[in-house]
């Protein structure tokens, strides 16, 4: 093959290298440090592609064990140098064949010209690995005078100036490129746009700025903004298609993180309209067009990062910028007219005019929730024969009794206060809330059924119930996905789009009580420790206990065929018939069918009714869920979730829309059509808080059977205490985006043997980070500004009661929101920017006095945690506790981590003959886990104390 390696690694221990790999078993072959013989002029170079040549036998590692044969190749692998490398080498590659006829390669590469292509049948090498820059229009000619403010006219405009080492000033997607005339590149992802930051970049001791980018003449200035009418540039955008997806820019500020106005650079603001790509064009923004809201952005100063936008997830197909000549300006060049006779729009909005009927649209969105969403509406439901019952009055309109299930929809309007308390309801299609709806009950139990609720932006929607009145409430979802309508299987639940959601039931004091003896099969009663139970829990509530069997070995790549019996989960659901308080305090129950299986001293008991149920009926084709995203408010309390979530543990497979239809809507509706169709799609959990832009609550809750997550704070920021989750086969509570910050405090998570089994390495690199946590987890976080304190973990977890997975990959560069209660030292920032040497678990989170009594491959699953250089202990983890049920498995496991300290805690292995390890290091660099100087952990009943490279 041909190379470079254009970031020219140094030697030192670090060597662009190339292996080969098999996937079963996984053979490694003989890695071939690319050098010397193996390459033409003996080295590979930074600036020109040289020629490969590499022996087949020469990979033979091992003939005896590892590679016999040269057959079955699954993968040829480019290496990384590893954690202990901070630069790693970056490969282009080029032409890469078998062959039995190879070039000729020797003696030292021509600095003047490229080394000649490799003979036979490869073809030649390029010079470089610039490309050839196509040829374009000239720039229009009028440039800005004086007053202005330069902020990139060249490459050296992106490096950081001052007196400390300089580092990049571009973000995330954005690069740049030398020529004619430098430029700004960004190639934004579906999640993540690029840019160029302002202003201050390091501090010294005294609090001075020592190195900024874009300094003005002084080191650490920012751009005012306010000082100047216009920002000026040359652009080229290529890449969209320009339907729903089209190119935007925006600004932020730092501290505190506001976000200023999107502009589309189309219209007014661009020469002849729109932007091109073989054409520069200028474009033109008033600095006051970027003021969103006056109360957000007082003052245009500050300014932090200028973006060039990303369309988000919902587009295949991004715009790729190449912007020049930057520049703040108060004489702004005049703009080329429009190529056609349209008007351009006169407004300084960032909008297009709308130039087709919005009926021929298919989805909206807005910005404040993040995604499309199917439009509905009476006259369209009146196209499939579906009928809108409109409330007036303030008064629940009234529904035909002998409608066909899922024909009616009910709507409350914008301006009405509905209450609803009645007994029962035909299926309704939907119930749509544009203004107030309350359910509650009056002088009975409540229930209403439908296919989806929705609840629009502005809207409210309270469910409540009285712990005054033994009446109830139930929501039951019974209907059918369509996936013509809702290709990406949003309806079918309870959704929020930026409404205003708050489901409040009666509170429970004890949700959960621990065994005071062992509970024997075909018992008909239990004892739990204390009487709490018998004055909280009531007759014909129900209460769920762990699976405790012993001796299973989850970790076997057999599991459960290994078993002799096979695996049969025994967790057990029981109704209350008495309950009493016994002789000794304790709280005696009755049970309304005797115990199928024993469940053993450890274990608790946990109270699982509630005054309010959201279930899914039996009856229903699909499952439903509950999800909010933007702004508004949801707060989820003492309420039952059962069988809700339809995503699987099975790989993440999205249905991906898009608008190619060429029809100019404006920025908020699109005509969309299915260019990929999923099988299973992401987000579709029990209950789930989706980019939502407002401090949200899940307290006291019961989560009960989901095929995937229960709880999920989807960067959000959400408190999720004193919960209680049964049976959610991926993770029980999914702090799924890396930029949680909410704590995760006293809840109670019961694993039922579902998932994978598999840790998240394996999907982590092909899914950019998207699928992950389908083991079989109680919790699971992505990153470690969360509080995770007091939890409890019981049953059987295909991997880990709790873990971590904490790669930066595809995070680093994402912004925590500036959500109401989020710590302004967190708001605003990156991961990129946090790490600094001293950014440990602890530093905005922790991880303390959780524990876990079950079975499990592994107990307490940490993946990828940086060492930080500056404090000495590490991520402190204190007071764990850990009961392992299980006859294989490890304690603790870390993997692609370095330095962590256990402060007290303990570590128990009950099953006689177990080969259990407590404490487990893999593929780490000098491994280090501190656990007796800070506090003994008391380890029991292990074969191995520890284990791999610790």
């Amino acid at each position: 093959f041909q190379v470079t390696v254009p970031n020219d690694v140094p030697g030192d221990g670090c060597h662009p290298t190339v292996s080969l790999g098999k996937r079963w078993p996984q053979y490694s072959s003989q890695p071939l440090v690319l050098a010397d013989s193996y390459v033409d002029g003996g080295s590979l170079s930074a600036t020109e592609y040289r020629t490969v040549v590499l022996p087949t036998a020469d990979f033979v590692a091992n003939e005896g064990d590892n590679w016999p044969v040269m057959n079955d190749v699954k993968a040829l692998w480019f290496r990384s140098c590893g954690t202990a490398f901070s630069a790693q080498p970056v490969y282009e590659i080029m032409n890469i064949q078998l062959t039995d006829d190879p070039p000729v390669i020797g003696g030292a590469a021509s600095t003047d010209s490229p080394t000649a292509g490799p003979t036979g049948t490869l073809t030649s090498a390029p010079v470089s690995s610039m490309p050839t820059p196509s040829p374009i229009t000239p720039a229009p000619t009028s440039s800005p005078t004086t007053p202005y403010s330069l902020i990139f006219g060249s490459v050296d405009d992106a490096i950081s100036k001052g007196e400390a080492e300089a580092v990049s000033c571009l973000v995330s997607q954005a690069s740049t490129v030398s020529g004619t005339s430098d430029y700004l590149e960004i190639i934004p992802t579906k999640w993540h746009s690029g840019g160029l930051q302002l202003g201050c970049m390091e501090k010294n001791d005294s609090w001075e700025c020592i190195k900024s980018c874009y300094d003005q003449g002084t080191v650490g200035a920012q751009p005012n903004f306010s000082s100047y009418s216009h920002l000026t540039f040359k652009a080229r955008v290529s890449g969209h298609d320009g339907a729903g997806c089209q190119p935007r820019i925006g600004l932020s500020k730092r501290w505190p993180q506001y976000s200023s106005n999107d502009i589309i650079l189309a219209g007014s603001y661009v020469d002849a309209g729109k932007l091109v790509a073989d054409e520069w064009r200028n474009v033109i923004i008033p600095v006051a067009d970027f003021v969103a809201n006056e109360a957000e952005w007082p003052t245009m100063n500050d300014v932090k990062i200028i973006w060039f936008k990303s369309c988000g997830t919902d587009y295949n197909t991004q715009p790729v910028y190449q912007i020049s000549d930057l520049i703040l300006t108060n004489d702004p060049p005049t703009l080329m007219p429009t190529a056609t006779p349209t008007k351009a729009p006169t407004t300084s909005a960032p909008t297009k005019a709308p130039t087709v009927s919005p009926s021929l649209a298919t989805h909206r969105t807005s910005p404040s929730i993040n995604g499309w969403f199917p439009l509905f509406s009476a006259e369209r439901d009146a196209q499939d024969g579906k009928t809108w019952a409109v409330a007036t009055n303030n008064e629940w309109p009234t529904v035909d009794p002998v409608a066909s299930d899922h024909t009616m929809t009910v709507h409350i309007p914008a301006g009405q206060t509905v209450t609803y308390s009645g007994a029962s309801s035909p299926k309704l299609d939907k119930v749509v809330v544009e203004g107030t709806l309350i359910i509650e009950p009056s002088d009975g139990d409540v229930k209403l059924t439908a296919t989806t609720l929705i609840v629009e932006e502005m809207a409210v929607l309270e469910i409540r119930t009285d712990d005054t009145t033994p009446y109830t409430v139930t929501i039951e979802i019974d209907g059918a996905l369509d996936s013509t309508a809702d290709p990406q299987q949003s309806m079918v639940g309870l959704i929020s789009l930026s409404g205003r959601v708050n489901v409040d039931g009666n509170a429970i004091p004890t949700k959960m009580a621990a065994l005071a003896f062992a509970a024997d099969a075909s018992g008909t009663s239990i004892t739990l420790s204390g009487s709490a139970a018998s004055v909280d829990w009531a007759v014909g509530a129900e209460i769920v206990l762990p699976d405790t069997q012993q001796g299973l070995s989850p970790g076997h790549w057999n599991f459960p065929n290994n078993e002799p019996n096979g695996y049969v989960d025994q967790t057990e659901v029981r109704s209350i018939a008495a309950i009493s308080t016994d002789d000794d305090g304790n709280t005696l129950v009755i049970l309304d069918i005797p115990l199928q299986f024993a469940h053993s001293l450890g274990c608790h008991a946990a109270y699982i009714t509630r005054s309010i149920t959201f279930i899914t009926s039996p009856t229903s084709t699909d499952r439903g869920h509950v999800m909010h995203t933007g702004e508004g408010a949801f707060d989820f309390k003492n309420a039952r979730i059962q069988d809700f979530g339809r995503t699987t543990t099975d790989a993440i497979s999205n249905t991906s829309i898009d608008d190619v239809s060429g029809l100019n809507f404006g920025d908020d509706l699109a005509q969309m059509t299915v260019s990929m169709q999923g099988t299973n799609q992401i987000g579709r959990y029990a209950l789930h808080a989706h980019f939502s832009l407002v401090e949200s609550v899940f307290y006291g809750n019961v989560v009960l059977y989901s095929p995937r997550n229960g709880l999920v704070p989807h960067n959000s920021r959400v408190l999720v205490s004193e919960n209680i989750v049964v049976g959610a086969n991926g993770s029980g509570i999914f702090l799924e985006g890396g930029l949680e910050t909410g704590a995760v405090l006293n809840n109670f998570v019961i694993g039922t043997g579902g998932g994978t089994r598999g840790g998240d390495d394996g999907r982590f690199g092909s899914t950019q980070g998207t699928d992950m946590g389908h083991g079989g987890f109680g919790i699971w976080a992505r990153m470690i500004y969360s509080e995770i304190d007091n939890n409890r973990a019981e049953g059987f977890f295909g991997r880990s009661p709790f873990a971590f997975f904490v790669h930066p990959g595809f995070v680093e560069n994402l912004v925590i929101p500036d959500v109401p209660g989020t710590p302004q030292e967190l708001a605003g920032k990156t991961l990129r920017q946090l790490r600094n040497g001293v950014l440990t678990l602890n530093t905005f989170g922790s991880f303390v006095s959780n524990s876990a009594y079950g079975t499990w491959q592994i107990g307490l699953d940490l993946s990828y945690f940086s060492k930080p250089a500056n404090v000495p202990a590490g991520h402190i983890f204190e007071d764990t506790n850990l009961v392992v049920l299980a006859k294989s498995g490890r304690g603790v496991s870390t993997i692609h981590s370095q330095l962590f300290t256990m402060r007290g805690g303990s570590i128990d292995a009950v099953y006689p003959g177990n080969t259990i390890t407590a404490i487990f290091c893999n593929n780490c660099n000098q491994c280090q886990l501190n656990w007796r100087e800070e506090g003994v952990v008391n380890i029991t009943g292990v074969e191995v104390l520890r284990g791999g490279n610790c």
